[in-house]
């Protein structure tokens, strides 16, 4: 093969592909290419934050509702060992609602933050109604509010 003035033969022609495979490697990443692609990561990683912190407060009002119905599921326990004549077993037939007010007999607070209250009412057949409410402050602004009803049967 004859070579032009000017080439050496053991260098490749200008097209060859081993030429522009030399190159192209020595290019890398332009600043626009490395750009998009941090702000790619950037948006990724911004939603995985904002994922997590949905997440956790999700957690926590899963956490304080399941506290919330023990706390209630408990008074609901103490009031059906007492007998009627217990003064938490009045019955509310007028006045102050026990349930959106503090009554005497009518209510607890087991740890700041939480209010219990419940109200009594008469049921059928030598029975009483029995609803619990737990409201527990979740954060500084907002409460959780869990309402338990049953029926107490006198023995």
């Amino acid at each position: 093969m004859a070579s032009r003035c000017g080439e050496s033969a053991s260098r490749p022609r200008a097209g060859s592909p081993s030429s522009r495979a030399g190159r192209d490697s020595e290019h890398g990443f332009t600043l626009v290419e490395v750009l998009v692609a941090a702000l790619i990561l950037v948006i990724g990683l911004l939603s995985l934050a904002q994922l997590l912190t949905v997440s956790i407060r999700a957690e926590s009002l899963a956490r304080n509702g399941a506290e919330a119905t023990r706390l209630a599921q408990g008074q609901l326990d103490a009031l059906m060992k007492a007998s009627f004549a217990d003064p938490r077993l009045t019955v509310w037939t007028s006045g102050a609602d026990p349930l959106t007010t503090d009554v005497p007999n009518h209510f607890g607070s087991p740890r700041p933050g939480v209010i219990v209250r419940w109200r009594v009412g008469v049921g059928p057949a030598n029975t009483r109604t029995l609803t619990v409410r737990v409201l527990m402050q979740n954060g500084t602004t907002s409460m959780r509010i869990i309402d338990v009803t049953t029926l107490l049967r006198q023995w």
